[in-house]
């Protein structure tokens, strides 16, 4: 009998064995290649990533050069020869040929039809931070703020579609093969929406899948008005504040305010956090590293973020510098809002009010530094390093007389030092003696002289007392200390501690001589052996050790008349509130 069921399952197929195993390595290659092509992309994007953070790293050293360079000498150090790369050996900062990196702060009215609507606007400058622009002969002067070379007339992508020749010229967009030869193509490198650059090429740089370009925008901070420290210049103002024209506080941001906003009631309280004038000065103006402990709360990154959104954008935050002045940089009404990211209007409007009054944003910054050039565009003397004969030329050449500019400067030299040692600078013939630590002074000088009951016995007594304004010159050492009174010399060296000094003199038998505060220095003379008399010159004396044997006057008074005249107690007192003394 034949068995059914294994002829049934008797013969197999190596076919199907075959194309399983055939499709299951096609899949496994197939997931190969997927991997490597992954990998080959991974690596790829890697590689450009890297590339363009290279490119970005250029960028930036490029800008720092221009920087470096342009500080006042450094390019000579340098040996930077100034034929070549006469911008570097230009102090004044300005949008022009000597500093094709700088960019202008904002656009100028370039021309107005009659029906003041059709109006032309350019920068004055573009940045040009690798000379590629002016050298393939872009515009980088006289640039329009609408936007060229790419498809629409206002807006500026990110990063626009275009083309160029060999030769470095870019093509249209629109597939036009007409060269824009002068003009290049617009970019917003701030991001603030408005065209205010040129795309250029890193001509030394490649990616794996192409050239690379950039767009860069200069500005000069120090030419925008600080909201942190600006205040207001104003001639007629009371407030003498407002009137020295030497402060950062003299940038008048109050016209810089549109109507609504307050300098003092807005910005300043919120800047200083409502407190008081003389720390508002310490605090940020002369002071920016101490918060905050001292208490003030100055707008800070935030604040500066907002602003570089310079012109059409607003940001969809609210800073605290916004809130403050809400009027000036965040309206909401008005035609052609220039912040206003809801506003209907487009560029057209923009470019009719930005260069009108009260539009100042642009020119607004949190944080800008001093430059290190004066009027004249000459390098600024760096007082804490400069000899003494360069701080001598410089009080000179604005105008000191040869006695103070001398003095100015030995003072300087001494107060920088951390010695307590007097400098002799000596010019023109004569010694100038420098104003060293500790600080004495006479403070304060007085007399007294009465009768006894005893007819035709009276006495009289005289006090003079020095003052050490400063604490921590309390235990300076006196030994070369000396007060003259007349002739008469009292050393100081055994005035051991404390802020005063005071050296009483009394004759013999006065048993109610002049009271003085502490413990004086007691000197008894002998009756009628008194030299305290009208005229009476009272020195203070130092002694300069190998310098010279000519004692220096730290201070001197003299007896004023009528003081020692008449019958009772008079004294001459000095202003002895901090910097108030000398």
């Amino acid at each position: 009998m034949i068995n059914k069921y294994y002829k049934k399952f008797q013969h197999g197929s190596a076919l199907i064995m075959t194309i399983v195993l055939t499709v299951m390595l096609a899949a496994v290659a197939v997931m190969f290649l997927a991997m490597a092509r992954m990998d080959k992309a991974s690596t790829t994007n890697i590689a450009e990533n890297k590339t363009l953070d290279l490119a970005a790293n250029s960028i930036i050293e490029i800008i720092n050069k221009h920087l470096v360079y342009d500080v006042p000498g450094v390019a000579k150090k340098a040996d930077v020869n100034e034929l070549e790369y006469p911008q570097f050996f230009d102090y004044k900062d300005y949008p022009d040929a000597c500093d094709p990196w700088l960019a202008s702060s904002e656009p100028y009215l370039f021309h107005k039809e009659p029906n003041l609507i059709a109006c032309t606007y350019k920068w004055r400058q573009i940045s040009d931070i690798t000379g590629y622009l002016s050298g393939h002969g872009f515009e980088v002067q006289d640039v329009n703020v609408k936007p060229v070379g790419i498809s629409s007339r206002f807006d500026v992508p990110d990063y626009p579609i275009f083309d160029m020749n060999e030769g470095g010229v870019f093509y249209k967009v629109s597939g036009s093969t007409e060269t824009i030869a002068r003009h290049g193509i617009s970019a917003d490198a701030d991001g603030d929406g408005i065209a205010d650059s040129k795309w250029f090429e890193l001509s030394d740089m490649r990616t794996p899948t192409g050239r690379v370009f950039a767009a860069v925008r200069i500005i000069d901070n120090g030419a925008m008005a600080n909201v942190n420290t600006a205040y207001k210049f104003d001639p007629e103002d009371s407030d003498p504040n407002n009137l020295t024209g030497v402060s950062q506080t003299n940038i008048d941001l109050q016209n810089l305010l549109k109507t609504g906003d307050s300098i003092d009631d807005d910005i300043h309280n919120a800047r200083n956090n409502h407190q008081t004038w003389p720390d508002f000065l310490q605090g940020i103006v002369w002071d920016f590293n101490s918060f905050p402990e001292n208490g003030c709360l100055p707008f800070d990154i935030a604040d500066e973020l907002e602003l570089r959104y310079r012109f059409c954008i607003n940001g969809i935050n609210t800073s605290r510098l916004e809130n403050s002045l809400l009027s000036t940089l965040d309206p909401t009404t008005d035609r052609g809002d220039l912040y206003n990211s809801s506003s209907s209007w487009g560029l057209e409007d923009w470019l009719s009010n930005v260069v009108e009054p009260n539009n100042f944003r642009h020119l607004f910054t949190t944080y800008n530094c001093d430059r290190i050039i004066d009027p004249n565009g000459n390098k600024m003397t760096n007082i804490n390093d400069a000899n003494l004969s360069q701080l001598y030329s410089l009080f000179k050449n604005v105008g000191y007389s040869d006695d103070t500019a001398a003095q100015i400067a030995v003072n300087i030299h001494d107060y920088r030092d951390a010695d307590s040692d007097v400098n002799c600078f000596k010019i023109n013939g004569k010694n100038y003696y420098g104003f060293e630590a500790p600080c004495i002074y006479i403070s304060e000088i007085a007399y007294k002289h009465h009768e006894t009951a005893v007819p035709f016995e009276e006495y009289k007594s005289y006090a003079i007392e020095l003052y050490k304004p400063y604490t921590e010159d309390e235990s300076a050492d006196l030994t070369n200390w000396v007060l003259f009174v007349g002739s008469m010399p009292i050393p100081l060296n055994n005035w051991s501690s404390g802020q005063y000094y005071v050296i009483r003199w009394k004759e013999a038998g006065d048993t109610d001589p002049l009271q003085v505060t502490g413990t004086p220095l007691e000197i008894t003379i002998a009756p009628g052996n008194i030299p305290f008399q009208t005229g009476t010159m009272i020195r203070l004396i130092r002694w300069i050790p190998g310098v010279s044997p000519i004692p220096l006057v730290i201070d001197e008074n003299s007896v004023p008349i009528g003081m020692t005249s008449q019958l009772g107690t008079r004294s001459n007192q000095r202003d002895i509130r901090k910097h108030q003394c000398i």
